[in-house]
């Protein structure tokens, strides 16, 4: 499938479309970022073959990363933790990014208002602030 260009077209659409983005927005997330990472241009290749192997990866990590949050890992981190998450996202939501902060002793949330899936693409500003104040701690 993704060898085909009009197949990797569709799911880049239908992808836009589950985050609520504007697949005919030249100028948005999806093609300024998205894109590039399926098609490539003169200037780099696509990255198909580091998509593809992330992605058979991922199911694994996931594992292990459900490991750690069963047996209270996160709760022994001893450091500060920030988590900045759109307030507008309906895929990582805002209720996923209170229950993530909650694993942390030490968490600092914050929900980017008018921010979606990118909030460092919709509220760069806001979202450079918060890493910067991160950083400092």
């Amino acid at each position: 499938m993704m060898d085909d260009p009009n197949l990797r077209l569709w799911l880049l659409a239908h992808t836009q479309r589950q985050f609520g983005l504007d697949a005919a927005d030249q100028h948005g997330v999806g093609f300024a970022s998205i894109v590039a990472q399926f098609f490539g241009d003169q200037a780099q290749p696509d990255a198909l073959v580091a998509v593809r192997a992330w992605t058979s990866a991922l199911f694994a990590a996931l594992d292990r990363q459900d490991t750690h949050f069963a047996a209270g890992d996160l709760a022994r981190l001893d450091l500060p933790v920030t988590l900045i998450f759109g307030a507008i996202d309906d895929y990582l939501s805002p209720a996923l990014a209170r229950h993530l902060a909650g694993l942390f002793p030490h968490a600092d949330l914050h929900l980017v208002d008018n921010a979606s899936h990118w909030p460092q693409w919709d509220q760069p500003a806001i979202v450079a602030r918060l890493v910067k104040q991160a950083a400092s701690k």
